[in-house]
């Protein structure tokens, strides 16, 4: 709870998390049709919704899925997000409900990161896009990797392939 409360008081002042944003934004933009934006934006994983707030979405058509109480209920107080506590590979949504599913710095910390791109794929709408960030290169790896709870670092070739088992195809990987 002690580092969620610190990562929840930088999420939208920190160079990371607005560069994060920022990138996430440039890929919806490049890859999501101007009329869906009216549908859901889900992020699963999305902490207390700074990086989330930052995404240019329309705030009334955001969810944030996260799996620490305390940072669900700052998203809702401090971003105006709907928000609720839920796990990652048990998401409380209907199959289909959503245009934008973002796992943004979220699988890295998984043993089963299949489970959760699954249930991204199932709240996922016919045609809508999946947005995944993760770090970069296992031989970047350090202490940092460990105080964070990462279980892995990605390559690209990595990274297509959980995609695949999922049945993701990847419209933009870089």
């Amino acid at each position: 709870d002690a580092n969620a409360a610190m990562l929840a008081d930088a999420d939208r002042s920190h160079w990371w998390f607005r560069s994060k944003a920022a990138l996430v934004a440039t890929a919806l933009h490049r890859t999501v049709p101007p009329r869906d934006e009216r549908g859901w934006l889900v992020d699963i994983g999305g902490g207390a919704g700074g990086v989330t707030a930052l995404l240019g979405w329309p705030p009334g058509r955001i969810a944030v899925l996260e799996g620490n109480q305390a940072l669900a209920v700052r998203a809702q107080r401090s971003h105006g997000l709907a928000a609720v506590q839920s796990l990652v590979d048990r998401v409380p949504l209907a199959d289909g409900a959503a245009e934008v599913v973002c796992l943004l710095d979220v699988i890295e910390h998984l043993h089963d990161p299949a489970a959760a791109l699954r249930e991204a794929g199932r709240v996922l709408a016919p045609d809508g896009r999946l947005v995944v960030t993760v770090p970069a290169h296992q031989r970047l790896w350090s202490v940092a990797d460990v105080q964070l709870g990462h279980v892995r670092r990605y390559k690209r070739q990595a990274l297509r392939a959980e995609l695949a088992v999922a049945g993701f195809e990847p419209l933009l990987l870089t």
